[in-house]
């Protein structure tokens, strides 16, 4: 999933975006092991792979290494008799985490990142299909970060070429961390913070929201899970969203915010579970400054009319 730019975080970029020019590095890895050849994939080191610079006038030809060789571990709390993170009486999770650094032929250190994503243990019959999508989610971004052009390794590796003699800011780094796993009424909501640093004052956060049916381990959408349309839906956060924004006036929401939120997307507001209800959030940038942290509005289960999974 590619970020999607916005006014501030276009605006803190621009000084690094000067930097870059057309270019194209091709890069092949294997991709991510999954469960049954993770000790294996442990134990292989990465081959080095050979860069031909287009458009530049270095000397001599760049070269990216991928050093450690990708490593999936388990949280270190979670390797007791019991596991710790416990969702139900029959669903808990581990932690699994992959490492990569990639570094220039000189051996500085360009882009890092840790793609950390829960590994379910239970024997309902959809637990399998859920820890399949996010070997798959963390399959997908590691090919990413390899293969296209405009990836954040590649990124951080043209700026690295323009800066190192006038001062390399530092590598840049992406992370990915599991803040929150709920289950309520047979569906399982998982949400990854990420936080994307590529030098300058501080990074930029993300997130991800999944949501799926524990049965048989299919993503769900809000409309299939809930008794209100997407209008209802619209409708409904327009409304939270308008509030906040004419309540909360210490939050240092942008003067037109209440006029964007009359036309958002609502779609665009994402959302997972808590203890109360569904949160929906919108990131920093959208209609407050970076210091506001996420937007975010409660939908009481109630009010939003979530349905039993089995129901």
């Amino acid at each position: 999933m590619k970020r999607t730019p916005n006014r501030g975080y276009t605006a803190a970029l621009c000084c690094l975006l000067a930097f870059f020019w057309t270019g194209c590095i091709k890069s092949t890895v294997d991709p991510p092991p999954t469960d049954s050849s993770m000790e294996e994939s442990m134990e292989e080191s990465m081959e080095e792979s050979t860069e031909e610079p287009m458009g530049t006038d270095l000397k001599e030809q760049e070269q990216e290494t991928q050093n450690p060789s990708a490593k999936w571990e388990e949280s270190p709390q979670n390797q007791t008799g019991r596991p710790e993170n416990q969702v139900t009486d029959e669903l808990s999770y581990e932690i699994y985490s992959y490492d990569r650094q990639y570094t220039a032929d000189d051996g500085t250190v360009i882009f890092q990142t840790r793609l950390s994503y829960p590994h379910f243990l239970g024997r309902q019959e959809g637990v399998s299909a859920i820890n399949r999508y996010f070997e798959e989610w963390a399959s997908g971004k590691a090919e990413e970060y390899e293969t296209q052009e405009d990836s954040m390794r590649q990124s951080a590796l043209e700026v690295y070429r323009e800066s190192r003699d006038i001062g390399w800011p530092g590598p840049w780094s992406e992370d990915y961390e599991v803040t929150s796993v709920k289950e309520k009424a047979g569906y399982l909501s998982v949400l990854q913070d990420s936080y994307l640093y590529e030098g300058g004052a501080h990074g930029m956060p993300y997130r991800e929201g999944h949501v799926f049916r524990i049965q048989d381990g299919q993503p769900v959408t809000l409309e299939q899970m809930t008794g209100l349309t997407r209008e209802d839906w619209d409708k409904l956060l327009r409304a939270r969203f308008a509030a906040l924004i004419s309540q909360d006036r210490d939050r240092g929401f942008y003067e037109d915010a209440a006029e964007q939120i009359k036309t958002y997307d609502m779609k665009k507001a994402d959302y997972y579970f808590s203890d109360e209800g569904i949160v929906f959030y919108l990131p920093p940038y959208e209609i407050a400054p970076y210091a506001a942290g996420y937007v975010e509005v409660l939908i009481p289960y109630d009010e939003a009319r979530l349905k039993a999974a089995n129901g």
